[in-house]
């Protein structure tokens, strides 16, 4: 994780990027725009609570701040740093498989990020706690926890996987598998295609397929891949004709 650090959290923007509601992908930046900036914003707001205008505000949004449960939901939240922790491992896969190799080694990829959540806590004298919990709760998790890293991964981190684990096998079913490795048919991914990959879209593909050789034209494509390719970008400039031009070596 401390080796992603300094790439993941490098941005230079002055400004807090806009927290589109309707574009995942800007929450990300604006996370990791917080996460970099996590002291500079408290200070502006400790400058904005002497004013008489938006003091309230200030004050409401720094207790949020100041508590330790939402700088790890932020952490957490900020989905770059876990698909970071897990490309560290793996080069090459599927979204669903690197969160399910992440809920299996839960421990191990929340350690970097309660880590990553303790170092701004302790940097801006944020007490690191755990919510009181009762023995009868109805509002918000209560799975017994020793430590409160335990308590965050349990209660937190987990759960946040499973439902992403739960909402792409929904999004992306098993029948549906072979019309999406359709996809590695575009030349710059041939590389990508295996034996079982090609079979499937095969079996997907098998009444538009114009030649009964398709399957093994693209995997002897696919194995020639990484070594002509650089010849071909510098010989053609059109990207339909790849396969037909590694026939042809």
């Amino acid at each position: 994780m401390y080796d992603q650090e300094e790439g993941l959290f490098s941005q230079e923007k002055r400004l807090l990027p806009t927290l589109a509601e309707t574009r995942w992908t800007s929450r990300t930046d604006t996370l990791t725009w917080l996460l970099k900036h996590y002291d500079k914003v408290l200070d502006i707001l400790d400058e904005i609570q002497n004013q008489t205008v938006g003091n309230s505000d200030a004050t409401s949004y720094k207790m949020t701040l100041l508590n330790f449960e939402i700088l790890v939901v932020a952490v957490n939240f900020n989905l770059k740093t876990v698909i970071l922790w897990k490309a560290a491992h793996v080069q090459a896969c599927s979204l669903a498989a690197s969160f399910l190799e992440i809920r299996e080694h839960a421990e191990e990829a929340f350690d970097g990020l309660f880590k990553r959540a303790s170092t701004i806590a302790n940097k801006n004298d944020i007490t690191i706690n755990k919510p009181r919990t009762s023995g009868r709760q109805r509002h918000r998790a209560n799975a017994a926890a020793e430590t409160v890293e335990q308590h965050y991964r349990i209660n937190i981190f987990i759960p946040l996987i499973d439902h992403i684990i739960k909402h792409l096998n929904d999004r992306f079913p098993d029948d549906i598998k072979p019309m999406l490795y359709g996809f590695y048919l575009l030349p710059q991914y041939l590389c990508k295609l295996t034996e079982d990959s090609t079979g499937s879209i095969a079996n997907g593909y098998i009444n538009d397929i114009p030649y009964p050789d398709w399957v093994k034209m693209y995997n002897r494509a696919s194995n020639q891949t990484h070594a002509v390719l650089p010849k071909y970008k510098a010989n053609t400039t059109s990207s339909g004709s790849l396969v037909s031009w590694v026939l042809k070596l």
